[in-house]
């Protein structure tokens, strides 16, 4: 498990599209269904529950009685990015800056990694692996993976640190400056 909580946190939580996307290969294994997996990844908030019941269907059927609620941790997942939309809109409206969304991003971050862990603890006992050995040696893509979240890291915490600047509004060419109040 150590390698799905390095490249989850090292990407940002990027990576949990990629996770999702393999995860509906999976289910395609397990169900006999076709999905569309990259859109079933990149709007996961809303298929979360469907996959989450799979993988507890699966585990039923695999006579596993491991305590896990497959639908808390969908709602979870799904609580935490409806807060975020409206922690970041707080933010915002507080003028909190970049420290405070940046604090919101990663509060969300740690959030839906608790509800996604627990779905790859159910897919490690699926699998008849709960410790998750066969998975753990990282890959060349892995390290791609980690380079372009340790990309994102580094612009995040430098926008925070440096806020971006806005150019001070100009005037279209041609047109009359302002006439000013001193005479």
């Amino acid at each position: 498990m150590s390698k799905f909580t390095l490249l989850y946190f090292a990407t940002a939580g990027f990576y949990s599209l990629y996770w999702f996307y393999r995860c509906w290969v999976g289910a395609e294994k397990i169900t006999g269904r076709s999905y569309f997996k990259f859109g079933r990844a990149a709007f996961a908030v809303l298929f979360v529950y469907e996959l989450f019941q799979l993988l507890f269907n699966e585990e039923r059927r695999r006579q596993s009685d491991y305590p896990w609620k497959p639908t808390r941790l969908a709602w979870i997942f799904v609580g935490a990015a409806i807060a975020q939309v409206f922690l970041t809109y707080g933010v915002d409206r507080l003028e909190l800056g970049a420290w405070g969304r940046l604090s919101v991003f990663v509060l969300v971050l740690v959030v839906q990694f608790y509800s996604l862990y627990q779905a790859q603890l159910a897919i490690n006992r699926i699998e008849g692996d709960p410790f998750g050995k066969a998975n753990q040696s990282l890959n060349l893509f892995n390290h791609i993976w980690i380079m372009v979240g340790l990309y994102i890291w580094i612009k995040l915490i430098s926008n925070a640190i440096y806020p971006p600047t806005v150019p001070p509004a100009t005037q279209p060419p041609g047109s009359m400056p302002a006439p000013s109040a001193v005479r």
